[in-house]
């Protein structure tokens, strides 16, 4: 392949630009909101993340066209069949396997994993069913992204592949640093695997089957083998407890009525700890027997470990 600018420039937008963007989003602070919606709208959010992967693919696409890289010069091809299912079995099953040790020894180091990723795991049917058809989306647009594009440019640009696949695996393991340090450790060394049958094949067959197969197997069940056991209450079942409680309920005891509302660590208050409340309505001398809904809706917006409405129901005037 011929090398050029216009084909150096976007891949260096490719390998330094996404990982800047990774790097922007997984500086923000997340509060309990965020990981309820997480919980909520994981479908929205595979969809979302589908849509954001094929445009930055299509993009690549329309430049290699632009101008006139052959495909099978980026992977575009699949070669000899046997030979190819071989190294995508042999790939999947590595990627595998390192991804579990990589979890095990972050364990072991204390690196920090993400909840977030957590939170993103399937639960039902339906989001399986998303999540299936994200991790295809996801396989064909990071392969191409990476190791057919950035990878096939770079080394053209460099004269060495294995450079090319050294900068692509950490760029490639850096755009995923929402999840936090042992999640680049793992999409880095995963990087790095998926780009060897690329290298010796020419061909990005292996890598995107090899790729969805991974991301099916971990998005299906194997995140349980990945998840440190003292989190796993932080992880998608948790996230599901808290997806659920989609509306303020309100429960009756012996001093009248309590609302429990969602909060940082726990579901809430007593009556007496009338230190805690944070929002009271003080507009009037007396209380209004309005539904509690609205005051703990308020209430939960500031998303506090703690809440507490007035001991007695309301009254209006």
């Amino acid at each position: 392949m011929d090398d050029n600018e216009i084909l150096r420039g976007v891949a260096l937008v490719f390998v330094i630009g996404l990982p800047a963007l990774a790097a922007r989003d997984a500086g923000r602070e997340l509060d309990e909101a965020h990981f309820q919606q997480a919980g909520r709208f994981r479908r929205a959010i595979y969809g979302s993340i589908a849509v954001s992967l094929l445009l930055i693919a299509g993009f690549g696409l329309v430049v290699a066209r632009w101008q006139e890289v052959a495909g099978e010069e980026l992977g575009w091809s699949v070669g000899t069949l046997p030979p190819a299912l071989a190294w995508s079995v042999g790939t999947a099953a590595a990627g595998i396997a390192a991804a579990w040790l990589i979890s095990v020894a972050s364990g072991k180091l204390g690196l920090e994993e993400s909840r977030l990723g957590y939170l993103l795991m399937p639960q039902d049917a339906g989001e399986k069913r998303a999540f299936v058809l994200l991790a295809g989306v996801g396989a064909v647009c990071e392969e191409y992204i990476y190791r057919g594009f950035a990878l096939h440019v770079l080394a053209a640009w460099f004269g060495q592949p294995w450079v090319a696949v050294a900068v692509t695996a950490i760029s490639f393991g850096l755009s995923h640093g929402y999840q936090k340090l042992a999640g680049i450790l793992r999409a880095t060394v995963l990087g790095a695997l998926l780009s060897v049958p690329v290298v010796q094949t020419g061909s990005l067959f292996p890598a995107i089957v090899a790729h969805f197969w991974i991301n099916a197997a971990i998005g299906l069940g194997g995140w349980r083998l990945l998840i440190p056991e003292e989190l796993r209450e932080e992880g998608p079942a948790g996230a599901r407890n808290l997806a659920n409680t989609e509306d303020m309920r309100e429960e009756e005891d012996l001093h009248g009525r309590r609302a429990v509302c969602p909060s940082r660590l726990a579901v809430c208050c007593a009556p007496a700890c009338g230190s805690n409340r944070r929002r009271a309505d003080t507009t009037t001398g007396s209380r209004s027997s309005t539904p509690r809904r609205a005051w703990a809706a308020r209430s939960a917006s500031f998303l506090t470990t703690s809440c507490a409405p007035p001991s007695a129901p309301r009254t209006t005037r």
